[in-house]
């Protein structure tokens, strides 16, 4: 069974490979995050359009302006000039995906050599895009590329894919902050009325206009702000694509290929009977028949009955009973309650993470701080020793002033005697500089003598000022 659903599936992904109008996308790209232009978005898909998914790496593609321009319909010479504009900058377009399982961060296109005189490009995908376009096994979306072309809008064309995405499922839901960081303008629609009218409702619209898919939506609110989005897909009753301008081009050759939707179709279904197995092997000792489970996935997503599943299976286990245990399993499954208690809970523990990341983060900023201040309060203090000891040394006799000076006060006269007690009585310029040099408190008050009578130590402030403010380290002398 599982050797004939491969077959299938890969029978189904050659015949893709072979039409001139079907592309196929891993589900994570469809869902990135990352912004492209109108005119990148189609050479995007114009791209996608010549690759061989069946192949195990990418090749560079030839493409040139007028196939291009016989492709998307856009007529007029400045083609030319603005396409190679547009190809420099998608060079520095990312797309940035994450998940339970994975994490993408990879930029949409290598690189790229631009032949003037011949008016064509080379073009190539990065590897890391090959596990989300050659080969793929599950986790993918067939796409139109007619309905594509037809848009003028990139947020249309987004819109779209997802909507072919979902398409089985028929709803689906996205928190309004998470639409805009996948279409990357979180900063450029701040204000909710503004990404509602000219992202989502222009998209809306273009959608019902001009592809086979459109889409309703509803909005949820915390309070008086809408937080999430709650989308229908619709089928649209619209004339045949065929109408496009890549078909004049190439539609002939393509004639005699086998339609790929039926195996497609086929593999899916067998996907769909399989959740539905699935989900009845676990609620069929509760009164629930096929037919209800079948009604549950045509409405709700499967998540969202999984849940409702494992909260009955675990208010069971903790001894609760039931006078109807499947009328209370199917309101589970119909209310949204468990799956917003769910994303509360993980936004509840990412918060968590991120506040526990933060303060961490802190901390270490902290430690390095101080690490810095240390450092280079150890290196001042360092060059006013190494001053003090040239000083001394350079004049014999100045210690001995030193020792006059400090004996004929209260607290100096402390540390001279703690001086004598260290040479034992056998006065020096070497156990001067010794006890002076551990740093004790004698080492204090003898620096504070030099400092007072010697210019040179306003200079070594001056010069590790400047370091010492900028890391809020405050200098004495």
């Amino acid at each position: 069974m599982e050797d004939m659903k491969i077959e299938k599936r890969e029978q189904a992904l050659d015949s893709v490979t072979k039409d001139p109008y079907r592309i196929v996308k891993g589900n994570p790209l469809i869902e990135a995050r990352f912004e492209l232009t109108p005119t990148q978005m189609k050479l995007f898909i114009y791209m996608l359009s010549l690759l061989d998914i069946s192949k195990e790496s990418f090749v560079p593609l030839t493409i040139t302006v007028k196939d291009f321009q016989k492709f998307t319909g856009v007529e007029g010479g400045s083609l030319y000039s603005h396409l190679q504009q547009e190809v420099k900058k998608m060079i520095d377009k990312k797309v940035y995906y994450k998940d339970d399982r994975i994490e993408l961060d990879s930029h949409l296109i290598s690189g790229y050599v631009y032949f003037k005189k011949e008016g064509y490009f080379i073009l190539e995908f990065p590897n890391l895009l090959k596990p989300f376009l050659l080969q793929l096994k599950e986790n993918f979306t067939v796409l139109d590329i007619r309905n594509i072309l037809r848009l003028d809008s990139s947020y249309a064309m987004r819109f779209y894919e997802i909507c072919k995405e979902k398409e089985k499922i028929g709803t689906f839901e996205f928190e309004v902050d998470k639409l805009k960081r996948m279409f990357n303008i979180e900063h450029k629609y701040k204000n909710y009325f503004d990404f509602k009218m000219k992202v989502v409702v222009q998209a809306q619209n273009e959608l019902m206009k001009n592809s086979e898919l459109y889409f309703e939506f509803s909005e949820i609110k915390q309070g008086k702000k809408v937080v999430k989005l709650r989308f229908v897909v619709k089928k649209n009753k619209l004339e045949e694509l065929d109408d496009m301008p890549l078909v004049d081009q190439i539609s002939a050759s393509f004639k005699e290929l086998p339609n790929p939707l039926p195996l497609i179709a086929q593999s899916i279904e067998i996907e769909a009977n399989q959740t539905l197995n699935l989900i009845f092997e676990q609620v069929k000792d509760w009164s629930i028949s096929q037919q209800t489970v079948r009604e549950w996935l045509e409405q709700f997503a499967v998540e969202q009955i999984q849940l409702a599943i494992d909260h009955v299976k675990k208010e069971l286990l903790a001894g609760k009973t039931f006078k109807n245990i499947g009328g209370y399993l199917t309101t589970l499954v119909k209310s949204p309650d468990l799956m917003q208690a769910q994303q509360q809970e993980i936004k509840r523990k990412e918060e968590a993470k991120r506040i526990q990341v933060a303060k961490k983060a802190e901390a270490q900023i902290k430690k390095e701080q101080q690490l810095k201040k240390d450092e280079l309060l150890e290196e001042y203090t360092n060059a006013k020793r190494i001053e003090a000891n040239q000083i001394l040394t350079q004049n014999p006799q100045l210690y001995t002033s030193i020792l006059g000076r400090i004996s004929g006060n209260l607290l100096g006269s402390m540390q001279y005697d703690s001086y004598i007690k260290f040479c034992g009585g056998q006065i020096s310029l070497d156990t001067f500089l010794n006890y002076f040099n551990l740093g004790t408190g004698f080492y204090g008050i003898v620096m504070n003598i030099l400092e007072a009578d010697y210019p040179v130590f306003g200079y070594i402030k001056d010069e590790y000022h400047e370091k010492a403010k900028a890391i809020g380290l405050r200098l004495s002398y």
